[in-house]
């Protein structure tokens, strides 16, 4: 139960890794405050769909939950994948180029894009906390260890960015495709 709280609040956070490293190259900053709203977006993202899922888990039959858990992650793995190569506007942009979310081009994220940022961040987050409740059981901690390693992942980005300039080549959405695969991986483990 335990590895599969981690490995799958690992997998949801990995993206802030290549968010950070972003950032980092482009030499924009985040402040203690902004990633405090981070934080608490996330928690409140993850919270909301662990607890629908909760409910759902309540409802179904005892032999659908495990399976429609797994289908969840599969398929939210697939689309993952999928969005990280087609162009798009608002929320998955941002992901995609996350300097997009310095609004203002002051080089510092502030309280306000952080919100857009932090709601970019959690979209994963929002229908794999369903599959994650559905198919290992509803946990409180499972919110707060992936608002955690985002902000980990994305404070080790902005310091390996800053660190290695030379990769700015790299594009954001690699860690986007290694999330979804990470998170096929986990469904079909779990319907095995």
């Amino acid at each position: 139960m335990l590895v599969n709280l981690l490995s799958v609040a690992f997998i949801l956070s990995v993206d802030s890794l290549g968010v950070g490293i972003t950032y980092g190259i482009r030499n924009i900053k985040i402040s203690i405050k902004s990633k405090l709203v981070l934080l608490i977006i996330s928690f409140i993202i993850t919270l909301l769909s662990t607890s629908i899922g909760f409910i759902l888990l309540t409802i179904l039959p005892d032999w659908l939950p495990n399976m429609l858990g797994c289908i969840i992650l599969l398929c939210m793995g697939f689309f993952i994948i999928i969005q990280s190569f087609k162009r798009q506007s608002g929320i998955t942009e941002i992901l995609r180029d996350p300097a997009m979310s310095d609004l203002d081009s002051s080089q510092t994220i502030d309280s306000k894009e952080a919100l857009i940022l932090g709601l970019a961040m959690s979209v994963d987050s929002l229908v794999c906390g369903i599959g994650y409740s559905i198919a290992y059981n509803f946990s409180f901690i499972f919110p707060f260890l992936v608002s955690i390693f985002q902000l980990i992942f994305l404070s080790i980005g902005i310091i390996l960015g800053k660190k290695i300039n030379s990769i700015s080549s790299l594009s954001p959405a690699i860690w986007s495709r290694i999330s979804g695969i990470l998170l096929i991986f986990l469904g079909i483990i779990k319907l095995l």
